[in-house]
């Protein structure tokens, strides 16, 4: 009898701990803070506008417009630097791009692994991964990484900041996911 209840007991902590693991993100999740040419700043969460846009700010005014644009003062973010976005960049030095990667209802976390500087094609892109414990394709959200680019390492102007390799609507005339910047 005591084993029998042993064995329900271990099964019934199996089953909540792997309920547990499905429903919450999970620990250990670090995102890239740096790489050649960039660093994470910030990552915002709650965001659907956001989804499958690129944006961009190569001076102090235009990220304070952007900023307030988007409301970002009343968003859920997780700072990389010890200071605020809006004080962690030089912008002598850096320009900022935002990356909104879509999120659905199934996804536990987005990862960004690195910023691509591709001086050969003119493109800068993200590469991201998700964790998700479903393939529903419902469109709940967006993680915006928030990152500065070093100047020095960029493409010569202009060139093409892009939300992956590929664009996401190649037939679209005005896509979001894409944006010339002239320096």
């Amino acid at each position: 009898m005591i084993r029998a209840l042993a064995l329900a007991l271990v099964v019934a902590l199996f089953a909540a701990s792997v309920l547990a693991a499905d429903a919450f993100p999970l620990l250990g999740h670090r995102q890239a803070p740096s790489g050649f040419g960039w660093r994470l700043l910030s990552e915002v969460t709650d965001t659907p506008f956001m989804a499958y846009r690129v944006r961009a700010a190569t001076d102090r005014a235009g990220f304070d417009v952007l900023w307030q644009e988007l409301r970002w003062d009343n968003r859920v973010r997780t700072d990389f630097s010890e200071v605020p976005p809006w004080l962690a960049v030089n912008f002598e030095r850096e320009i900022i791009v935002l990356f909104g990667i879509p999120t659905n209802s199934c996804t536990d976390s987005v990862q960004l692994d690195r910023v691509v500087i591709d001086s050969s094609t003119r493109l800068v892109y993200s590469m991201t991964s998700d964790h998700r414990h479903c393939g529903f394709l419902d469109l709940s959200g967006a993680a915006v990484f928030v990152v500065a680019l070093d100047r020095s390492v960029l493409p010569p102007s202009p060139f093409t900041l892009q939300l992956h390799a590929e664009p996401t609507c190649g037939s679209c005339p005005e896509p979001d996911d894409r944006l010339t910047v002239t320096l």
